[in-house]
């Protein structure tokens, strides 16, 4: 495995349950996330632009989480607990092309988008606008491109993005599954 969102297509049969009532194997989840790869680029998103999550946490955020990381982009989850100041100014500092949301945050994620003053996209994930994209050719990604951008402070001054590549995700996921 190159980069995490390959592993998708390397594997079959059952991958997730989603939610109580809802189970999705690996083979439909590579198909989804591909073509949430390939709508990226009809939004003009491209490998190395950065895309803000502001997702609950629960099994729909998945799809979203590898479909960017098959696109090469680097995700910037967003904590909506945050102050509105403090999630404009990490939209800023990231340089956020795209803020993926959902029903429940896409009203903060449309205030915090007014706070920078920058021209950033707003879409409901959770309405799967890439839904009847033809999946295409996957963007090479390499392992030390960066695929997410995780904003942390400590008890003074502004967050500061701490950047994993790929290749640190897959480490981190191995040495999980080997402890």
């Amino acid at each position: 495995m190159r980069v995490l969102g390959d592993a998708l297509a390397e594997h079959k049969g059952p991958f997730l349950d989603v939610d109580f009532e809802t189970s999705i194997s690996y083979e439909e989840s590579d198909e989804e996330t591909t073509r949430l790869a390939a709508w990226l680029k009809t939004r003009g998103i491209v490998r190395g632009d950065t895309v803000g999550l502001a997702l609950s946490n629960n099994g729909h955020a998945l799809i979203p989480w590898f479909g960017l990381l098959k696109a090469g982009v680097s995700i910037v989850p967003i904590n909506s607990a945050l102050a509105d100041e403090e999630v404009a100014y990490i939209l800023r500092m990231a340089e956020i092309k795209l803020l993926l949301s959902d029903e429940k945050n896409i009203e903060s994620a449309k205030r915090w988008i007014s706070e920078t003053g920058m021209k950033i996209q707003a879409i409901r994930a959770d309405e799967k606008p890439w839904a009847d994209t033809e999946p295409e050719d996957l963007t090479y990604v390499d392992p030390e491109d960066i695929a997410v951008i995780f904003f942390t402070s400590g008890t003074t001054g502004r967050p500061k993005g701490a950047m994993l590549s790929h290749r640190a995700l897959i480490a981190n996921a191995q040495a999980c599954a080997n402890s």
